[in-house]
């Protein structure tokens, strides 16, 4: 329905009628229609975003295989899930940073080449 009306819109700022007073109109219409395509653009940036959330939502949940989680309770499971990856990579940041620590008092080449798998080298 949408993109008939922006064609409709775009069909009257084409023939360019010679009046001036159609020129505020045609103006306009072409704004409306630039408009609309940049709402439907945003419209479906959002849809698709909510889609990938929600399939997440209910493959943690395979209980509720059809549930759709209002926009509230999304929010809020998404951000929970946020908080628990980034205790895991605090974690294993800090195991990391135990095991450099541990290489580097060993000081022989067991470090060196451990670091250098780290960054993809050849020993």
């Amino acid at each position: 329905m949408t993109d008939d009306l922006v064609k409709r819109l775009r069909l009257i700022g084409e023939k360019r009628l010679q009046c001036t007073a159609c020129y505020k109109f045609i103006e306009t219409a072409d704004e409306a229609a630039d408009r609309i395509e940049e709402l439907e653009h945003l419209f479906d940036l959002r849809w698709a975003a909510d889609m990938r959330a929600i399939r997440l939502w209910q493959s943690a949940h395979p209980d509720q295989p059809r549930t759709w989680p209002d926009h509230a309770d999304l929010g809020t499971w998404c951000l929970s899930r946020i908080e628990k990856l980034e205790a895991a990579l605090r974690r294993i940041k800090d195991m990391h940073d135990g095991l450099v620590d541990d290489l580097e008092e060993r000081d022989d080449r067991t470090y060196f080449i451990v670091i250098g798998a780290l960054e993809g080298k050849d020993d």
